[in-house]
């Protein structure tokens, strides 16, 4: 297991809003959500649930800044019907007979591109906003059918009288 860098609930994003940690990097006092902001980052301090926490986080706009190459060898059959399939390892030269039955045709990809994101913190406005509205969200109550039967709008199920 991941050792977080602070105690926040990995399925909340309200638990790092406003939160500061101590950098031993830079040793200073700075807020988790600007890490991104940091030369260094990702660096050796941030954990996997730390980066995911970040990368998932909806007070940071994730900006691609380019597509990285990576070489991978797989290949995609497309079938009668329509729909694909995806195949690591496929002989060219000596195809498996009941694979391709019902395959139309085969497509070899031997390059797929990977988005390099940079994470860049909102504008105050639009944080303080998202904050509101998750706020709002964890704040009202859920109603079970129950309840939803005895609210003036709801709809109580009635007796039949024979």
């Amino acid at each position: 297991m991941d050792k977080k860098l602070f105690d926040y609930d990995p399925d909340d994003p309200l638990s790092i809003i406003n939160r500061s940690i101590f950098c031993p990097v830079h040793k200073r006092f700075s807020a988790f959500l600007s890490c991104p902001a940091c030369p260094d980052f990702p660096c050796r301090v941030l954990s996997r649930t730390d980066l995911r926490m970040l990368s998932i986080s909806p007070f940071l706009s994730r900006i691609v800044t380019e597509l990285k190459p990576r070489r991978q060898k797989m290949y995609i059959l497309k079938k009668y019907d329509g729909t694909l399939e995806i195949v690591q390892e496929l002989d060219e030269k000596n195809p498996d007979q009941e694979l391709l039955k019902e395959v139309e045709e085969v497509y070899p990809v031997t390059k797929v591109l990977v988005p390099q994101l940079r994470l860049v913190p909102k504008t105050k406005e639009e944080r303080s906003q998202i904050k509101e509205s998750l706020e709002a969200k964890k704040a009202a109550p859920k109603e079970t059918p129950d309840e939803a039967a005895d609210s003036p709008g709801g709809k109580k199920p009635s007796a039949r009288k024979s």
